[in-house]
């Protein structure tokens, strides 16, 4: 079963967040030292996308709402798409990066 999530909800799902009433942990967290499939990745937006990028390069996650770097974490992401990616980048609607 497929579900497509917003944009929020898929920032904090992957990512987690801190909040008022309580911290939420991510799917990214949780997968320390595993692996992640991240499938459609075309349904990602550009800020999540650019999120994703951040935490690729420099291995920190940093929960939605936090105001400081968050702790490394090891994982391996596999992404899927079943989209021509060139023509999204293309049109302005996945990053090149």
């Amino acid at each position: 079963m497929k579900l497509a999530l917003c944009s929020a909800v898929m920032t904090v799902g992957l990512l987690g967040v801190v909040g008022a009433s309580s911290d939420r942990i991510g799917v990214l967290d949780v997968a320390h030292g595993g692996t992640v499939l991240l499938e459609d990745v075309e349904e990602m937006t550009l800020r999540t996308q650019g999120l994703l990028l951040r935490f690729l390069e420099t291995g920190e996650l940093q929960k939605v709402g936090a105001d400081h770097r968050g702790k490394l974490t090891n994982v391996r992401i596999i992404a899927a798409t079943n989209r021509n990616l060139a023509d999204l980048i293309q049109k302005e609607q996945f990053r090149e990066d």
